[in-house]
């Protein structure tokens, strides 16, 4: 039985803030349930999350699963595997683009699998193409963090990604929309009703200056500035994801924030 749980953070567009989101959300979720987590950068070709949490050096994960030859191992993931704080591990992309190659779907699921083993909760950052890679994780998945920009060519490419995801049969309760940088452009989300019929279930607000501060200074932002608009947005995210494993977190209100709210109470 399947010990652990996954979530991925996915965008059909680039630019979204999925890094961010996905950095963010993995350590609150470490935060709260006081367990081991671990973040995996499934952007194999320019995954940049150690950039985000301050990480000098990557991991060898690509010569070490260039090695396994598929054969992926606990031993394959422990070596691959970069402890940042206590109970909060980091798996960071290749150093080389090349090394890209050696992970395939069954690779992937292979390594997923195996990390999963010592960790409770494992975080996926994956890049925007919708290849092999990214539908082996969401398969793996026990829920798929959609992260939309409020553009118009996001809102295309999300519908889009909306289409095939039904034509595959993948379960669309695995599916959780989130709106990011809200505020940028001025942005109606009830005008995403006339692309998409999947509700949005949080909104992060746009907070440009708090968040390239915590970038400059190599800290997340959910321990920089916790109690800022964006800061208790993405916690209450990770507060959602994990409230079924600790029920007194459904006991703490954040709804006064105004910014963490579920579609139809945007007004």
């Amino acid at each position: 039985k399947k010990r652990y749980k996954t979530f991925v953070i996915y965008s059909a567009a680039g630019g979204a803030g999925t890094t961010f989101i996905a950095c963010n959300v993995a350590k609150k979720i470490r935060d709260y349930t006081k367990k081991k987590v671990v973040l995996v950068d499934g952007d194999y070709q320019l995954g940049t999350t150690h950039v985000f949490l301050n990480c000098p050096n990557k991991s060898e994960i690509g010569r070490l699963v260039g090695n396994a030859a598929g054969n992926i191992d606990s031993l394959t993931v422990t070596s691959s595997t970069i402890a940042l704080f206590e109970n909060f591990d980091l798996i960071p992309a290749p150093d080389s683009v090349e090394d890209s190659e050696y992970f395939n779907a069954e690779v992937c699921g292979k390594f997923i699998e195996e990390t999963g083993h010592g960790h409770p909760y494992v975080v996926i950052d994956t890049a925007t193409n919708l290849d092999e890679r990214n539908m082996a994780f969401f398969d793996m998945a026990d829920k798929i963090i959609v992260v939309l920009e409020p553009q118009v060519c996001s809102t295309t490419r999300l519908a889009s990604f909306f289409r095939l995801y039904k034509k595959l049969g993948i379960d669309q309760k695995k599916l959780l929309l989130v709106l990011n940088k809200c505020d940028e452009f001025g942005f109606d989300p009830e005008a995403l009703d006339e692309q998409i019929s999947t509700p949005i279930e949080a909104v992060v607000e746009y907070d440009r200056e708090n968040v390239m501060q915590s970038l400059n200074k190599g800290r997340l932002l959910v321990d920089y500035k916790p109690d800022c608009d964006c800061g208790i947005s993405i916690s209450n995210l990770a507060r959602k994801l994990v409230s079924e494993d600790v029920p007194k977190l459904e006991e703490e209100d954040k709804s006064g924030s105004g910014i963490f709210t579920l579609w139809g109470l945007l007004d």
